[in-house]
């Protein structure tokens, strides 16, 4: 078991990006970030039958836009478990899950996209996965797999759905030149299932030894 803090060190660091109109250019810099925290363990359940293991770690990340003074928070989420099991002795199998997220609580910020037209980011995405492996002889071994992966995430404004968002071009006028109000919802579901058995075969032809997989 073990667990692990690393408290990052602030620092400022200016990078200017490419304008995306002629107003005043965009950059940003490190914010304070809150320490970054890990911890795994592991071990066994049931004596040379059943195992254990999980990790977890979390990671915030802050960005200040000098465009409007407004901070920018990117935080990331992640753990694991699985679990191992040897019910007899030729046979093994494994279930394994992993969660991750990623939230963003102003993306796309920048000196075009004040922060009523940025989008709040989150996830979270996560995988299910089943594997067993049986030994049905010496020289015949037979291993099925599935899994479940569910990664979407959504980009919602903001600004709200409720208005319409609006673009000013022209740089004369009382507000900056780029999007205001809002700005457009952006989501995305994407769902897998796989279902997976393999097979080998050993034998032997004189001198010579074979495996044969389908």
């Amino acid at each position: 078991t073990s667990l692990s803090c690393t408290d990052l060190p602030v620092s400022v660091a200016t990078t200017t990006g490419t304008p995306l109109s002629s107003g005043p250019r965009s950059s940003f810099r490190v914010g304070p970030s809150r320490p970054s925290v890990g911890a795994d363990f592991g071990g066994p359940l049931l004596r040379d039958r059943l195992w254990y293991y999980g990790a977890y770690s979390q990671n915030e990340i802050s960005n200040i836009t000098s465009s409007y003074l407004f901070p920018q928070r990117t935080e990331l989420t992640n753990w694991t478990a699985k679990l191992n099991a040897q019910p007899l002795e030729n046979n093994n199998a494994s279930l394994y899950y992993m969660f991750s997220d990623k939230t963003v609580n102003a993306r796309d910020l920048s000196s075009t996209r004040p922060p009523e037209t940025a989008r709040m980011q989150s996830g979270p995405g996560w995988t299910l996965k089943l594997e067993d492996t049986h030994v049905f002889t010496n020289n015949f071994v037979v291993t099925a797999v599935g899994s479940h992966v569910d990664s979407g995430y959504k980009q919602e404004p903001r600004g709200g759905m409720d208005i319409e968002p609006w673009w000013i071009g022209s740089s004369g006028m009382s507000e900056a030149r780029g999007w205001h109000g809002t700005y457009r919802l952006s989501e995305q579901t994407l769902e897998q299932n796989n279902l997976r058995a393999d097979a080998s075969a050993f034998f032997e032809s004189g001198p010579v030894s074979h495996e044969l997989k389908f």
